[in-house]
């Protein structure tokens, strides 16, 4: 975990105000010196320290899994200078392997998804009108879960009054599970 000073100032790459600020001709540098409109060309960003992006990353608000399918939600902030979501994917910390991109999206579900019941990051970029990709977006760890196999009863054939005693596949990384089962009720059996 980066640890950072106290009065911390800098704009993270998904800050709404990276190119939100307005050009003042008598100002021409940040705090640090460096040009206020970084990229040149680009709109200032609100701010003592200039970003060296044109615009923000997105911001992943939630993931949720499902049958293995992964779900992300994301905020794009300003939505209209963007022209495409480039999702970034890997077993380990900050994946710097470009996995798929899209359209702009306020959701993404990896349907593709082949890596189950471990642990996987997410990070996004978004590409602007001008063509150039922001920074990194904040990252989200979640596992993939696969509902795990019955492994007894296998032909769910019990006679009514049984105890049953459940048996099913461990998965890796899963810590509790829910079972669902109906209960079905014949007419002879009620009183």
């Amino acid at each position: 975990m980066q640890v950072l000073p106290k009065h911390y100032f800098h704009l993270k790459n998904y800050s709404p105000a990276i190119g939100l600020g307005a050009s003042i001709s008598s100002i021409t540098k940040d705090f640090e010196g460096n040009n206020k409109s970084l990229p040149i060309g680009s709109l200032p960003d609100a701010g003592a320290f200039e970003s060296i992006y044109d615009h923000p990353a997105p911001y992943i608000d939630t993931d949720s899994s499902r049958n293995g399918f992964v779900l992300l939600k994301m905020t794009q902030t300003p939505a209209g200078t963007v022209n495409k979501i480039n999702i970034y994917k890997g077993l380990t910390t900050a994946p710097a392997t470009k996995y798929k991109d899209t359209t702009l999206v306020t959701k993404y579900t990896d349907s593709l998804n082949s890596i189950f019941n471990k642990v996987i990051y997410y990070r996004m970029t978004s590409v602007g009108a001008s063509n150039l990709e922001s920074g990194y977006s904040n990252e989200i760890k979640t596992i993939s879960f696969t509902p795990p196999s019955l492994n007894f009863p296998t032909d769910l054939s019990v006679k009514v009054d049984t105890n049953i005693n459940f048996q099913w596949e461990k998965i890796d990384n899963a810590t509790n599970y829910k079972i669902q089962y109906p209960a079905f009720i014949q007419d002879n059996q009620i009183d």
